[in-house]
């Protein structure tokens, strides 16, 4: 029992010593953990049905020198057919 404590005691002892030396300041992709970024992108309120979608997939329109921002282009249809007001 004693000699499994001593090998698995070496075993970790040899892991962080081989990481230490192969990821040397926590760097494990080449950046800094500081470093990392979380990507992420701007939420749009549809103005028809008041959901949030992101910018990059939005329909977007162009009115009154303003984009407006929709889930779709059906949420586009419906709030042109109804009169929709554009913000200010």
């Amino acid at each position: 029992m004693f000699r499994f404590i001593v090998i698995g005691i070496a075993l970790i002892l040899a892991y962080l010593l081989l990481k230490k030396f192969l990821f040397p300041s926590g760097r494990l992709d080449g950046r800094r953990r500081d470093e990392r970024k979380i990507s992420g992108e701007d939420l749009v309120e549809d103005p028809c049905c008041h959901t949030y979608v992101p910018v990059s997939e939005a329909f977007r329109v162009k009115a009154g020198g303003k984009t407006l921002y929709f889930c779709s282009e059906e949420c586009y249809k419906k709030f042109r057919d109804k009169g929709g007001h554009i913000p200010d």
